[in-house]
């Protein structure tokens, strides 16, 4: 309620106090007696639009003071608390114009014009034929007509059912705008899938294939080197092994003369042993040696593709766990088409629920 409006030096009027007491307060008089700038002036503390001019010609500031009694609106005192301005059971809000600028202040709290304009909405209607008419505000328009109804439930389940169907629309029309793009995507995620699906590269596979085509391409060399040792150790014609068996059996002959030449004997059998059994190793590592070239060059050209894909994303073990995050998104861009289907159930449904909700409120 307002109960006292103080005014200084606005258009004509250099001082006026009013008090307003409960019930109906009738201000009467002649033709530019001055009733007018009262409600110029009410207009100007809750946030009117000011101009230099509303100053009183001499006076350096006009001022405009306004008290309110908020003893009875919880509704007004939740406002100021939500704008963080002081929320006491009475509140004075103060316009003051100077210098063509505007200062504001609620219970001596800096204010906005915004701020006052709110106040003003939540406490006070000027009915006028000018724009301060609450009903012609349309803010205030779906709070009326709820509360000229008077059953809360119904308004409840009708902003309950309507905030469901406006949110899955939403999201529908937000899957249909990506349709495109989710196509273009699902394109360029199975080529990039192909050579990777084709290729399944296994752990540890990039060096055994470098080792192999190592191999294959000097297998000429390989061979021939293999084969000299193996003869060197175990030919029939003065081979390494033969001559340590003349040795050995030298030895063991001449140990009979002086046994300190038997420990002797038994090491150079020794090492015959193990010279023999490493030329078997090489026998046996030069069968395993025969490369096929068919699948020499399958080697190379997979080792090829591998070093690719190794390349485009830093390793082979980085390349297989994009493929998984690419499966999984591929797999979910293609059940768009199935979500896209839930939705518009959705939709459907939530919009029955609205209409019947608004129905029954009608």
């Amino acid at each position: 309620m307002l109960t006292a409006l103080r005014i200084r030096n606005l258009a004509i009027v250099e001082a006026l106090d009013a008090t307003f007491e409960p019930g109906l307060t009738v201000v009467t008089g002649e033709t530019g007696a001055g009733k007018s700038i009262l409600v110029h002036a009410l207009q100007l503390v809750l946030g009117g639009r000011s101009h230099p001019e509303l100053v009183r010609a001499g006076a350096e500031r006009g001022e405009v003071e306004a008290l309110l009694d908020l003893r009875d609106d919880p509704e007004a005192r939740a406002l100021l608390r939500a704008m963080d301005l002081p929320a006491d059971d009475e509140v004075v809000l103060r316009r003051t114009l100077q210098g063509g600028r505007s200062r504001a202040t609620v219970n001596g709290s800096l204010a906005t014009a915004a701020q006052l304009q709110r106040i003003g909405r939540a406490i006070c209607d000027i009915t006028s034929q000018h724009e301060h008419h609450s009903l012609s505000d349309p803010a205030t328009h779906l709070s009326t007509l709820d509360g000229w109804i008077a059953r809360p439930d119904l308004v409840a389940e009708v902003k309950r059912t309507y905030d469901e169907a406006a949110s899955a629309r939403t999201r529908l029309l937000d899957l249909q705008a990506r349709a495109a793009d989710r196509a273009d995507r699902c394109d360029l995620l199975r080529f990039q899938l192909t050579e990777l699906r084709r290729l399944e590269p296994q752990p540890g596979e990039l060096d055994e294939l470098e080792a192999l085509v190592a191999r294959s391409r000097n297998a000429g060399r390989l061979l021939d080197t293999g084969r000299r040792a193996e003869s060197a150790l175990l030919g029939r014609d003065r081979s390494i092994a033969a001559e340590l068996a003349r040795v050995e059996a030298d030895l063991r002959q001449a140990a009979q003369l002086d046994p300190a030449l038997a420990p002797l004997a038994s090491q150079v059998g020794g090492a015959r042993l193990e010279l023999e059994d490493a030329g078997r190793e090489i026998g046996a590592w030069l069968g395993r040696l025969d490369v096929d070239p068919e699948e020499a060059a399958r080697a190379e050209e997979r080792l090829a593709a591998l070093r690719r894909v190794a390349r485009r994303h830093g390793s082979l073990e980085e390349a297989t766990a994009w493929r998984r995050a690419a499966e999984e998104e591929l797999a979910q861009l293609e059940e768009a088409e199935l979500h896209l289907d839930r939705l518009e159930r959705e939709l459907r449904d939530a919009l029955e629920a609205a209409g019947q909700a608004a129905r029954e409120l009608s």
